[in-house]
């Protein structure tokens, strides 16, 4: 069984635990976006929706987000556009009404591309996205689409700042 004890740091590990301590300690925030912190958001979201958790789905968006859900079908377009309290109430009913039905829900998303500003404020980035839903290891429903993402940094933190879904049914 190995032995696990603390050692003395080296010169470089402790300039970089310094670094650490200190940048914790400051409450320093990123000043700049990148990809992996697009992604890291990326994933919180689609781990948040597979759970069902519309409060880190709604943290992640910013108050004065331009939100929209178009919806092609044989009648025509139906086009909703949302304020983020107003999404925040959606995300929370459709996860209420599909509590205890036993539906399980999964997202699958496709980046197709991803641009980040050359000043590092803001990302955009296109995907393709399958949402299937089924019960007891069935699929029954299964949706693609187009969505489309602007993040911006504000105040250190990454926050969607546009999002737009096209579906077609």
């Amino acid at each position: 069984m190995p032995h696990l004890a603390w050692t003395t740091l080296r010169p470089a590990g402790a300039i970089a635990t310094a670094l650490l301590v200190t940048a914790l300690s400051t409450g320093c925030k990123p000043t700049k976006l990148n990809e992996e912190m697009v992604q890291d958001m990326i994933n919180t979201g689609l781990n948040a929706s597979a759970n069902r958790n519309a409060t880190v789905l709604c943290d992640q968006i910013a108050e004065d987000a331009d939100i929209r859900l178009v919806v092609f079908k044989f009648s025509g377009s139906d086009i909703r556009t949302f304020s983020k309290a107003q999404w925040c109430d959606y995300l929370r009913e459709s996860f209420a009404q599909s509590e205890g039905t036993g539906l399980s829900v999964s997202v699958h998303m496709n980046i197709q591309s991803m641009t980040i500003a050359p000043n590092g404020k803001t990302a955009d980035f296109s995907a393709d996205v399958v949402e299937e839903a089924g019960v007891g290891g069935r699929t029954l429903m299964r949706m693609n689409s187009k969505h489309t993402y602007t993040v911006e940094l504000r105040k250190g933190k990454p926050v969607y700042t546009r999002l737009s879904a096209r579906y077609t049914g």
